[in-house]
């Protein structure tokens, strides 16, 4: 891969091998924290995310913020693309925003967004289920998305029933767990 690397930064001596196999390391490494566990180093798309991780980071370039935004969009495919991750077990969850717009009354009308994302599901644990009871809430799902799916949405429809999500939790490894729940009402939990 150094000899790639060396190619795009249009580098012919070997004065700079040591600082290029220290970047690559690092670009190997951000991707990872990121959730990527496929790293093959002769895999097309993960030579072209180091490479331009290390023009980002290789001496003082101009356009540093382009090459850190075109780096920061490769990472993120990678990381949500089949192939790459360790989702194999990943189910879909249905992310829901509201948004509001006035009628010709100037009423506000409420509208459902939807969009699907990948997630892994576990369980509440026993202390979760208690503090959400307090709230007047039923936990039942913990899920992890991956932190860039995820733009602040407070319901979520998972196996069919909707939730609301009443927590969140930033993770390791660009994840976001969100804490799914049901309203209770009257000692039972709301469809």
């Amino acid at each position: 891969m150094l000899e790639k690397v060396k190619l795009s930064l249009r580098i012919v001596t070997e004065a700079f091998d040591e600082e290029l196999l220290d970047l690559i390391q690092a670009a190997l490494s951000d991707l990872g924290i990121a959730g990527v566990s496929n790293l093959d180093e002769t895999d097309a798309l993960i030579i072209r995310a180091v490479t331009t991780y290390c023009k980002c980071h290789f001496g003082e370039p101009e356009d540093y913020e382009r090459l850190k935004q075109s780096y920061d969009e490769q990472k993120a495919q990678l990381a949500s693309a089949t192939g790459y991750t360790d989702w194999g077990n990943s189910i879909v969850l249905t992310l829901i925003a509201q948004t509001f717009t006035e009628d010709a009354l100037k009423q506000q009308i409420a509208k459902d967004t939807e969009r699907n994302v990948f997630c892994e599901v576990s369980s509440i644990q026993a202390s979760e289920f208690a503090q959400a009871g307090q709230e007047g809430l039923k936990a039942e799902w913990r899920v992890k998305v991956f932190r860039y799916d995820y733009q602040g949405e407070r319901a979520a429809i998972l196996d069919g029933q909707r939730y609301e999500i009443y927590r969140t939790y930033l993770g390791k490894n660009e994840r976001i767990e969100l804490y799914l729940a049901r309203r209770v009402s009257g000692g039972n939990a709301k469809n």
